[in-house]
């Protein structure tokens, strides 16, 4: 059976060298941090605890630090309260979707982007969208915004323009009078 070693103190007249399975075991997850960080690749981890910056999560057996500035919209608009206890409490234990922005293994440093791999998903998504969609369908959406020219409409996850035009039959001088947000 081979072990990777870390070798802690090498041989001295104090003694002999000092060897550590964990400590390689470690540095082993640096380093598989630091690939993961070079690829760009997209991690899942459960949330592990909360400070007053953000959560910590599990990446693998390291654990990260995800700050609350690089957390999802949707994180971030369920993180109301005043202590880090309300903001952040109900989340220990949710499983994180993230990417590796910053290893340190020397500072023992490991910052997380939940809002990176959040883009990642949605550029997948509008491609796979936008490979679909065809001239000459039919599709449902929701009014995400209204501007003088025209509605934005989110049609499963890409949003579309309606030119203030193609809103009606009649003559309208601005689309809130056709359409509303939601």
């Amino acid at each position: 059976v081979r072990v990777a070693l870390y070798v802690l103190r090498g041989a001295s007249e104090e003694g002999p060298i000092v060897l550590s399975i964990q400590k390689a075991k470690e540095m082993q997850q640096w380093q598989q941090a630091e690939d993961q960080m070079k690829a760009r690749s997209v991690h899942t981890g459960p949330i592990l605890e909360f400070n007053r910056g953000g959560v910590v999560a599990a990446v693998g057996q390291l654990r990260g630090f995800l700050p609350a500035s690089l957390m999802s919209l949707e994180r971030q608009r369920r993180n109301t309260g005043a202590t880090p206890a309300e903001r952040w409490q109900d989340m220990v234990g949710e499983e994180l979707t993230f990417k590796i922005k910053e290893v340190d293994a020397q500072r023992d440093r490991l910052i997380l982007s939940e809002r990176a791999a959040e883009k990642e998903a949605r550029s997948a998504q509008r491609a796979e969208i936008l490979a679909r969609i065809e001239p000459g369908q039919i599709h449902s959406g929701r009014v995400v915004s209204l501007a003088n020219f025209g509605a934005f409409v989110d049609i499963g996850g890409i949003d579309g323009l309606v030119h203030v035009s193609q809103l009606s039959w009649t003559h309208i001088d601005h689309p809130r009078e056709a359409l509303k947000v939601g």
